[in-house]
């Protein structure tokens, strides 16, 4: 079981960018082995609006799934400031996926749109063989993400 970790003020504070992890920032074992990391960076917003005046808004991710030696297997990224050229929405395929000697390294930055916490864990569920917890699993993980892009700004 996961449990969600958020900065100090992660809940209130205005104009500073917070985080968001998994277990306090240690990847999430699953039924598998292997592993998830999520970190997802953002703010909390005024609105215009009287009956919603606050929002989040996401200001980079980094989320990873591992192999159960902790090598990296795939990851998402969206960093758009910082001393990266790429700012854009990319996805790396890690080393643990990867042939010795492919002609694609771990280090491409493969272009992608951008992928929630929801797509990660379904991502788990549907292409790692990780077990669910609960039968129900779609329908939560469709509702979650139902109101992720239903707000979602870009």
């Amino acid at each position: 079981m996961a449990k969600v970790t958020l900065s100090p003020k992660g809940r209130s504070a205005l104009g500073r960018t917070h985080l968001l992890t998994l277990n306090s920032g240690r990847p999430v074992t699953m039924s598998n082995r292997h592993l998830l990391d999520v970190r997802l960076h953002y703010e909390i917003v005024r609105t215009e609006a009287s009956v919603q005046p606050f929002r989040v808004t996401t200001r980079a991710y980094l989320h990873r799934v591992l192999d159960p030696r902790g090598v990296e297997v795939i990851s998402a990224h969206w960093h758009p400031t910082g001393s990266s050229a790429v700012d854009f929405p990319h996805w790396h395929i890690g080393s643990a996926a990867l042939a010795s000697d492919g002609v694609f390294t771990s280090r491409a930055h493969v272009p992608s749109p951008r992928v929630s916490v929801e797509d990660m864990v379904y991502l788990c569920l549907t292409q790692f063989g990780c077990e669910p917890q609960r039968e129900d699993w779609r329908s939560i993980l469709d509702a979650s993400d139902a109101v992720f892009r239903s707000h979602k700004s870009w």
